[in-house]
């Protein structure tokens, strides 16, 4: 009979420990896309901004590996609507894909990640283009 409860303790414990406590918990940030242009033969990263919007990091990433981590510092980056986010001077090669992710706080919603994930190139104009991007 022990033993049989001790069994059941066991899995219990094992499903407990797979599958975390009940209730909200640790949730990840929500994911919001942004959309990718070219302004000015420049990347141009756009999303619905909301009142109180402030970024304050960013993740960035090419396909070759590299990871660039940037925290504005004391002046955190309140975005305008319609604006161009920063890239933080990180150079956009042709060719190459990235991935974006600005971390977003505001005392209105929860955190969040606005992403973008885009491709660009370059014609032999030396025009920009982004792959699925808008250009202006």
């Amino acid at each position: 009979m022990k033993s049989v409860v001790k069994e059941k303790s066991m899995v219990l414990l094992a499903v407990l420990m797979l599958t975390g406590c009940p209730g909200p918990g640790d949730r990840l940030p929500d994911r919001e896309s942004a959309l990718v242009g070219v302004k000015e033969n420049a990347v141009c990263i756009v999303y619905p901004v909301q009142p109180g919007d402030l970024i304050d990091h960013l993740e960035f990433h090419d396909q070759s590996g590299k990871a660039f981590y940037a925290e504005p510092g004391d002046g955190d980056f309140h975005p305008a609507a319609g604006h161009c986010l920063r890239t933080y001077g990180q150079d956009l090669r042709p060719a190459q894909a990235y991935a974006l992710h600005y971390g977003v706080s505001n005392p209105q919603v929860p955190y969040r990640f606005v992403s973008a994930v885009f491709t660009t190139s370059y014609d032999d104009k030396g025009v920009l283009h982004i792959a699925n991007g808008w250009e202006e």
